[in-house]
């Protein structure tokens, strides 16, 4: 089980927010149209990351 470390709530807070800020004014500069055509590239480009590194685990086993 993880624990968060109490003294570094902030930091990974503030870090997040950081990160979810730049994601939205990344996504401002996209249509809704271009973002459904990107997030259907990246779910089909992440289920073919999926299936081949389950074919590389199965060769090592």
């Amino acid at each position: 089980m993880i624990t968060p470390i109490q003294k570094r709530q902030k930091q990974i807070k503030d870090h997040f927010e950081s990160l979810a800020e730049a994601n939205k004014e990344a996504c401002q500069t996209y249509t809704e149209e271009e973002l459904a055509v990107i997030l259907s590239f990246m779910e089909k480009v992440t289920m073919i990351m999926d299936q081949e590194n389950e074919k590389l685990m199965a060769e090592r086993r």
